[in-house]
């Protein structure tokens, strides 16, 4: 199995060196520091400076489907969606496919910062999108392995600071910018030891330590770094060896969230490997599991009440072949999987291998408990939209 999620995607030309022996207790300490890169502004797409692009109309990309009344397909997507803590269902698509501002081909990995605003890993057309609030779009970066450059990044991920990550499955690295944009930090290479990826495809910042945890896809390992990228530990045993990470994820308790996607599971473990819970088919007796049946699982996230968002990617439905795709919700401290969203209603298509999840900071209340709860994106990749979600 290749980092590759998508046959499409690109890799740089350097050859790849040998991969050495994983070992097997799955944590490596090391001290290897990966050099930073120089500080530049962000580039845009023509090679200029990057500067906010206005958009006439529909600024965000996206229709108001509260106000279209498909009463019998939202009545559908109820009865799935139904559950003890409330209904989820789509306020917002942004986004179509093409090349402009606010389009999208095949979007990834996508992070909302507290601020509400979205960054979306565009990865076919080789940038990242910054989407603010009240719809303004800016696209950074363009196809390239320079600095502020991409090739097929994957995904993004935010810190407290509202510093922005991006991981790039084609040049194999990860690059940090500032909040207002300004380039910080370039480390990782292709390659097979400590410090090193191939062919990675997400990133995730803890909210606690500050600490950065990329899934290295395709050298099966989640490693973890300081703050100034330099290389901590590597996970690569838990769950008696991880066959494809796909996604990483940490919580404000520094749990660690591993989507194995061809393992057909999520791994919940501390930052050293140590498995506490294991979520998706059930195959062993010696940790905790919560019974879900997962087909593709590919991104997940945590909401403030410690509900688990899972990205699935689906499995092959009708005559066309059409890779359909779920959202489930599990329920972490209740052992159960409370949800699984396939038909979202409002006469929108079905999810088609969504990709990428995210928690916004918007809280609404549940009209079932009153409890807050948060909104959700989904990087809803092969329909080339992101979809807003929130409880009703």
């Amino acid at each position: 199995m290749s980092g590759n999620r998508f046959d499409f995607l690109e890799f740089s030309d350097d050859p790849p060196p040998e991969r050495p022996a994983v070992p097997d207790d799955g944590i490596e300490e090391s001290g290897i520091n990966a050099p930073p890169g120089g500080m530049r502004g962000l580039i845009g797409a023509d090679g200029r400076p990057v500067s906010e692009v206005g958009a006439s109309g529909d600024p965000r990309g996206y229709q108001d489907f509260l106000d279209q009344n498909r009463a019998e397909d939202l009545r559908n997507a109820q009865r799935e969606q139904e559950t003890r803590s409330g209904t989820m269902r789509p306020l917002e698509v942004i986004g179509q496919r093409g090349e402009r501002a606010g389009q999208f081909n095949f979007p990834t990995g996508i992070a909302v910062d507290s601020r509400g605003i979205l960054f979306v890993a565009d990865s076919y057309n080789h940038r990242i999108q910054r989407i603010t609030p009240d719809g303004a779009v800016s696209i950074i970066g363009c196809k390239g392995s320079g600095p502020a450059q991409f090739l097929s990044p994957q995904d993004v991920a935010v810190d407290r600071r509202d510093a922005f990550y991006v991981v790039e499955q084609g040049n194999h690295r990860i690059q940090k910018f500032s909040a207002t944009g300004r380039m910080e930090l370039i480390f990782g290479h292709r390659g097979h030891l400590p410090g090193e990826f191939f062919g990675p495809t997400s990133i995730a910042v803890s909210p606690f330590s500050g600490d950065i945890y990329v899934a290295d896809t395709g050298n099966f390992r989640v490693q973890r770094f300081d703050q100034k990228g330099r290389f901590l530990s590597q996970i690569t045993s838990a769950g008696k060896g991880l066959t494809s990470p796909q996604s990483v994820e940490v919580d404000h308790h520094e749990n660690v969230y591993i989507v194995d996607t061809l393992g057909h599971r999520i791994i919940q473990c501390d930052p050293t490997g140590r498995e506490f819970m294991a979520i998706g088919r059930r195959r062993r007796t010696d940790v905790d599991w919560i019974d879900a049946s997962f087909i593709e699982p590919r991104a997940c996230a945590v909401d403030i009440a410690g509900f688990l968002f899972v990205a699935d990617g689906g499995e092959l439905l009708g005559e066309e072949g059409k890779p359909a795709g779920r959202i489930h919700v599990v329920d972490p401290i209740a052992r159960r999987n409370e949800m699984a969203i396939q038909h979202l209603g409002r006469g929108l298509d079905r999810l088609t291998r969504p990709t990428g999840i995210a928690i916004g900071p918007a809280l609404t209340p549940d009209p079932q408990t009153g409890l807050l709860r948060n909104e959700i994106y989904v990087a809803d990749t092969m329909n080339h939209r992101i979809i807003r979600m929130g409880w009703v």
